[in-house]
C-alpha cells in the first residue's frame, strides 16, 4: 500500500468519527422525539480501498485473525472476540469461504480488524435524555494476501446508536453484529462486481 492509500485511509476513519458526531449532534436536536423511537443504527458509509492490481474475487477463502484494540480502553466483556466472532458468521451468510486457521497452499485472505473506537453508552441514559451516552464503534478492517502478505484491500466503517430510549437496550452488542455485516456484504459486493467483470460499487 502506497503512502497515498494510507493518507486516504487515515482520512477515511476521521471522516466516519466526524460523521457519527454528526449524527450524535442532530440526535440530540431531535429531543424527547428520538425515545419514542425504536432503536436503529446509522451506519457511517464504509470507505473501501482495493489494489488496483489485486481483485478480492481471486481468492479462494477468509481467515479472520483475532481483532485487536487500540482505543486504549478496556471493556466489561471482550468486544474484540464479539466482533471477530460476527465477522466469520457474516462473512459465511454472504455465501463466502471462511477458514477456522490458515491453510498452506490455499489463496486466502487474512482480515484483520482494529477496533479504533468503541464506547457501550446507555440506554437509560437515551431515555432519560435523547441523544445522551450514545453507542457507537468504529472498525478498520484490512484485507492482507495469506500467501504474499501485502495488503490487498482496506475497510473503514462505523456505527452509531442514540436514540431509541429503553428499545435500544443491548445496543453496546448487537451493534457489532451490524458492522460485521456492513463488512461482510460489502466484501461480497466487491467480489459480484468484480465477477460480472463491471465496476465495483
Amino acid at each position: 500500500m502506497n503512502s497515498s492509500a494510507r493518507s486516504l485511509l487515515q482520512s477515511a476513519d476521521t471522516g466516519v468519527q466526524r460523521s457519527l458526531s454528526k449524527l450524535r449532534v442532530r440526535a440530540a436536536g431531535l429531543g424527547v422525539v428520538c425515545s419514542c423511537l425504536v432503536a436503529q443504527p446509522a451506519l457511517a458509509d464504509p470507505y473501501l480501498w482495493v489494489d488496483q492490481d489485486a481483485a478480492l474475487s481471486k481468492f479462494e477463502a477468509i481467515f479472520v485473525e483475532p481483532v485487536s484494540n487500540d482505543t486504549g480502553a478496556r471493556f466489561e466483556f471482550d468486544v474484540t472476540d464479539v466482533i471477530r466472532t460476527h465477522l466469520a458468521s457474516k462473512l459465511r451468510e454472504q455465501g463466502l469461504a471462511v477458514l477456522d486457521l490458515p491453510a498452506p497452499g490455499k489463496s486466502f485472505l487474512t482480515l484483520k480488524g482494529q477496533l479504533t473506537l468503541y464506547t457501550a453508552g446507555s440506554a437509560v441514559a437515551r431515555w432519560l435524555v435523547p441523544g445522551s451516552d450514545p453507542t457507537q464503534v468504529v472498525m478498520r478492517a484490512t484485507f492482507i494476501d495469506g500467501v504474499k502478505g501485502e495488503i490487498v484491500a482496506d475497510m473503514v466503517v462505523g456505527g452509531y446508536v442514540g436514540g431509541g430510549g429503553l428499545f435500544s437496550i443491548g445496543a453496546d452488542r448487537w451493534i457489532l453484529e451490524k458492522i460485521a455485516e456492513h463488512v461482510a456484504t460489502a466484501v461480497r459486493q466487491r467480489r459480484d462486481a468484480e465477477q460480472k467483470g463491471g465496476r465495483p460499487r
